[in-house]
C-alpha cells in the first residue's frame, strides 16, 4: 500500500515535469511514451527472471532488491533531469517491482489457507488499489505547496521507508510459514 500510494503520486505529476518546452525534462508527448514504455519493458523482463533471482540470492534479498528498485523508479526524478538516466530507472524499477510482487504474491498463495485466500486477496487488493486516488491527491497538494520536485523526493523516501519491513523478513520465517501449513 505504501509504495502504491507513493508510485501513484509520482506518476500524478510525472507527466508536468516531463512534458512540453517549459517543463524540466522537455519533452515531447511521443518521447513521454517511450519513457513510460521503459517500465513496461523492464516489468516484462523481470516478469521471465523472477523465478531465477529468488533462487540464485533469496527470497528476502529479492524483496529487498526490488524495494530499491521501486523506490529508485519513484525517486529518480527528484535526482535527474536526464530522459536516458531516468529511462534506465524506470526500467530497472519496473523489472525489481514485478519481480517483488511475484515473490510477494507467490507466498501470499503457499501459506494463505485456500478457504481463506479469496478473502486475502481482495483485501491485499481493495488497500493497494484504494490507496493509488490517495497518492494522486497528495501529489497535487504536495506540487502547489513545494513544486513537483518535492514530490519525487518526498515519495522516494517514503517508498525507501518500506525496506523497513524486511527488518524481521528472513528466508527462514518464510519457509517455517510454508511448511506450517503442511502439517
Amino acid at each position: 500500500g505504501v509504495f502504491n500510494f507513493a508510485s501513484s503520486a509520482m506518476q500524478a505529476v510525472l507527466v508536468l515535469y516531463v512534458v512540453g518546452s517549459t517543463s524540466a525534462m522537455g519533452l515531447s508527448e511521443q518521447a513521454y511514451g517511450w519513457l513510460l514504455s521503459t517500465i513496461a519493458v523492464g516489468s516484462l523482463l523481470g516478469s521471465f527472471l523472477a523465478d531465477r533471482i529468488e533462487r540464485t540470492v533469496g527470497r528476502t534479498r529479492t524483496l529487498v532488491l526490488g524495494f530499491i528498485a521501486g523506490s529508485l523508479f519513484v525517486g529518480a526524478p527528484a535526482l535527474t533531469a536526464n530522459p536516458y538516466l531516468v529511462g534506465a530507472a524506470f526500467f530497472v524499477g519496473g523489472a525489481g517491482v514485478v519481480v517483488a510482487n511475484v515473490v510477494m504474491l507467490s507466498l501470499r498463495q503457499r501459506i494463505t489457507p485456500e478457504r481463506l485466500l479469496g478473502r486475502v486477496n481482495s483485501g491485499i487488493l481493495f488497500v493497494a488499489g484504494g490507496i493509488k486516488p490517495l497518492g494522486a491527491i497528495a501529489a497535487g497538494v504536495l506540487a502547489q505547496l513545494f513544486g513537483v520536485r518535492a514530490v519525487f523526493i518526498i515519495m522516494g523516501l517514503l517508498s525507501l521507508a518500506t525496506l523497513f519491513t524486511t527488518r524481521k523478513m528472513t528466508d527462514e520465517a518464510m519457509d517455517a510459514a510454508e511448511r506450517s501449513l503442511e502439517h
